[in-house]
């Protein structure tokens, strides 16, 4: 070797150089475990052979808020996947695929997650990750949404029990509006905003200072039912339909003839309905974009 490392005097009978030259191995391989803990994703190994020829699966685990997520992958299927916290009870996945993902829930302690690897051929490969809990926050944030129809109005509610960042919320697929939290309430952010006419999906998304994140969405319907109004005059009756979101469909019954026409969102209606002379029983029914439904029915008596 052209290459000499330098360890000092030999003052003793023993190899010191070699002695030293063991010690700064053991000491880089203490230092590559300890980056491999400190990662909360790591991948053990990725195609690498074995003097059998046979390739070793990659696994990775990633926690997100207060799951850890598994991922696997094989050259050959994947036909097994075991996981276990500790020593505990045994979860048993059968994918027959390359790939498989499982997401599982951190228990409230510091654990070890056991995860072997089966595949077709019925070779094993054992994986383990531990995960130190306590003193992490891992919970998501809380979120709470009321209506008021009264005054049209929706309230938004972000907590979290360490600190709150931010709450992101959108119609349907409008714009994102953020809202961040202040000084003087880190724990919960509370918006109030206007309520949307028909039909709408709200999303709202919560996330706290340590990143975990809560989504929630509700459909959300403000609407109130059809107005009909008839008056009789001139052998005829006159309907009137009024609703502010719109009016999807009217049926008219007439003496037990019905009638009926779609409509695509008219904010008004107007029908003239002939009258028989005698008695007369009428019933309509409108229903808007919102499929709120209106029913008025009646007996009128036209006389020549």
């Amino acid at each position: 070797m052209n290459q000499i490392l330098y360890v000092g005097e030999n003052k003793g009978n023993g190899p010191i150089a070699i002695k030293s030259i063991v010690k700064f191995f053991a000491i880089v391989i203490i230092a590559f475990g300890i980056i491999l803990i400190g990662k909360g994703s790591y991948a053990i190994y990725k195609n690498i052979e074995i003097n059998s020829g046979d390739n070793i699966p990659v696994v990775y685990m990633d926690r997100v808020n207060n799951t850890v997520v598994i991922k696997a992958e094989d050259n050959i299927e994947i036909s097994k996947l075991i996981y276990s916290w500790n020593k505990g009870e045994e979860t048993i996945l059968l994918p027959n695929s390359k790939k498989v993902e499982e997401v599982v829930l951190l228990p409230n302690e510091n654990s070890v997650l056991n995860v072997t690897i089966v595949d077709t051929k019925g070779k094993e490969t054992k994986f383990m990750q531990e995960w130190n809990i306590e003193g992490t926050d891992i919970r998501k944030p809380e979120i709470e949404i009321t209506t008021d129809e009264d005054i049209r109005k929706i309230t938004i509610i972000a907590r979290d029990e360490t600190e709150i960042n931010y709450l992101i919320y959108k119609w349907n697929e409008e714009e994102e509006i953020k809202i961040n939290a202040t000084e003087n309430d880190k724990l919960k952010i509370q918006e109030t905003i206007d309520m949307i006419l028909g039909e709408n999906k709200l999303t709202v998304k919560a996330v706290d200072k340590n990143g975990n994140t809560e989504t929630l969405e509700k459909t959300i319907i403000i609407s109130s039912k059809p107005v009909i109004a008839i008056k009789q005059g001139n052998g005829k009756l006159a309907v009137t339909i009024n609703d502010e979101v719109g009016i999807k469909k009217v049926t008219l019954n007439i003496n037990g003839q019905t009638y009926g026409g779609n409509y695509s969102g008219k904010k008004q209606l107007k029908l003239n309905v002939p009258l028989k002379k005698g008695n007369n029983t009428i019933s309509i029914t409108a229903i808007n974009e919102s499929d709120l439904e209106q029913k008025v029915v009646r007996e009128i008596t036209y006389k020549q």
